[in-house]
């Protein structure tokens, strides 16, 4: 969550005994849902939930919040997970067990513990700046980690795909994922978090590098201004249960606004909203004006925020769309050979392209699949080849003397 969220909650002291069977509990839940997924494992291995929350998960603070039912938040630095319900505290794994809200809370911590399981630092020295986490990119012309939006829709898309449910949390950014799998699969998908992301993200993009970097830097604004909206939103339904419109106390509703104003609105986006208003407007707001220019102002940011998130889904379907290929870019990476096919009752020869597909690696002693064949096209290059008998193609590469036996057919370089 939005890191205000976190300093409005109110810490609960857990006993160490409890604690660390919540925390032997959580990492065995996480875990055991990992080895029990294919994709998971082939990608990272087994048990590396385990491995990885041994150093990068210290503790969990169930913290009762103002703001939200069930919220939390992952802490790179302090390596802490926060969990925020209104309602029911949790001091025990019993109190967790046989909580109303088991479920979502569970959603949330599955969630928050893979934001500690692929938490990562850029250096080798311990550089708050530079922690990351996920599909997270360290500017280094900014100085700062971005990415959020894509970050926080992968690892909600990684939950869905672990305990098999769905929920709306960040729905437009998991869209991506699920985009993004039709094209590059589910363990291409899984497997972007591992090794250099900006590479991996650029190429599922159809990006270089540079322009991922600043496609990244455009959304994180833009994700900012929307979990700005999140925390303001929930403020001010909280706001309108102690003040609604037929308030009758005027004084103690411009004492209400005032406290708003510094307390929310300053802190979320660094002015007052006395001093956005006209002068003579702010001296005299009423109740009805402030909850006029509140709806006003939610109102314009979800516009832009709905915008935003079409956008994203847009890029990223027209990245998804397989590209119309030239005959020879569709030859690129692949074994090709002409081959003279001889027909005994005919008495004649034919001229057949066959594709072969690389072996993933150059020691594989697989031979290579043949993917489609069809007949060359008449040309004069064919013509001339069937005049004097022979094929006369440009020699392509050692790899396919290596993998297409002479003996299987009649290959001329």
């Amino acid at each position: 969550m939005y890191p205000l969220v976190r300093l409005m909650g109110s810490n609960m002291k857990i006993r160490r005994k409890d604690h660390a069977e919540i925390k032997a509990y959580l990492i065995n839940y996480i875990n055991t849902l990992w080895n029990n997924n294919k994709n998971f494992v082939q990608v990272y291995g087994r048990d590396y939930p385990k491995t990885q929350l041994e150093h990068n998960l210290r503790e969990f603070k169930f913290n009762k919040s103002t703001l939200l039912s069930v919220g939390g938040e992952y802490d790179l630095v302090s390596k802490n997970v926060y969990v925020y319900n209104s309602k029911y505290p949790i001091y025990s794994l019993d109190d967790l067990k046989k909580s109303p809200i088991f479920e979502d809370i569970m959603l949330t911590l599955l969630h928050e513990l893979l934001h500690a399981v692929f938490s990562r630092n850029l250096d080798t020295e311990l550089d708050a700046n530079k922690l990351m986490t996920g599909l997270e990119i360290y500017d280094h012309v900014l100085g700062k980690v971005i990415n959020s939006p894509l970050n926080e829709g992968y690892t909600e898309y990684l939950r869905s795909k672990l305990d098999k449910s769905t929920r709306n949390s960040y729905k437009p950014y998991v869209r991506i994922f699920n985009l993004l799998e039709k094209k590059i699969g589910r363990k291409g998908v899984i497997a972007l978090a591992k090794g250099d992301v900006l590479v991996n993200l650029a190429k599922a993009f159809n990006m270089t590098p540079d322009e991922f970097m600043e496609f990244s830097r455009n959304n994180e604004k833009k994700f900012i201004r929307q979990r700005k909206l999140e925390v303001l939103e929930s403020e001010y339904e909280k706001f309108c249960e102690d003040y609604p419109r037929d308030t009758k106390d005027t004084a103690e509703s411009q004492k209400a606004i005032i406290k708003f104003d510094k307390s929310v609105h300053k802190c979320l986006y660094g002015t007052s909203i006395l001093e956005i208003l006209p002068e003579e407007v702010a001296k005299r707001i009423t109740l009805e004006d402030f909850h006029e220019f509140m709806k006003y102002k939610i109102r314009e940011i979800h516009k832009q925020t709905r915008a935003f998130n079409d956008e994203l889904y847009n890029i990223t379907r027209e990245a998804c769309i397989p590209k119309r290929q030239s005959p020879m870019a569709k030859l690129r990476g692949n074994v090709f050979g002409f081959i003279k096919i001889y027909n005994p009752e005919k008495k004649d020869g034919n001229l057949m392209l066959e594709y072969y597909a690389l072996p993933e690696k150059e020691d594989d002693d697989k031979a290579p699949q043949v993917v489609s064949g069809h007949e060359v096209f008449v040309s004069s290059l064919r013509k001339r080849a069937l005049e004097t008998k022979s094929v006369n193609v440009r020699k392509v590469s050692n790899l396919a003397k290596k993998y297409i036996p002479k003996e299987e057919s009649d290959i001329d370089y």
